[in-house]
């Protein structure tokens, strides 16, 4: 049996393997993303890469669509909640 996705925000606090990335780390590291995304989005690539995310979860059609994929494995929120067994329903921000 699925969960249900009004649930899955509380379901993925609980992930275990969480983390948060120093800022300082970020400044460090993001000039060598610097060529994959756009300069809004290259804090959040290079935390996501600091961190070992498995996965990034984006709405955002040109971070989706951008080289950023080649450093970390992109994916809607629907799809994010499928990934981890969720049964997911639609909201307003999908298309």
């Amino acid at each position: 049996m699925h969960a249900y996705g009004k649930y899955a925000r509380f379901y993925v606090e609980s992930l275990p393997n969480k983390q948060k990335v120093n800022t300082l780390d970020i400044a460090d590291e993001k000039k060598k993303y610097a060529s994959f995304v756009r300069d809004e989005d290259l804090d959040h690539l290079t935390a996501a890469k600091i961190g070992g995310a498995d996965h990034f979860i984006s709405t955002d059609s040109d971070f989706i669509e951008s080289n950023a994929k080649e450093i970390v494995k992109i994916v809607t929120p629907k799809r994010f909640i499928e990934l981890i067994g969720i049964k997911p329903y639609d909201t307003p921000h999908e298309e």
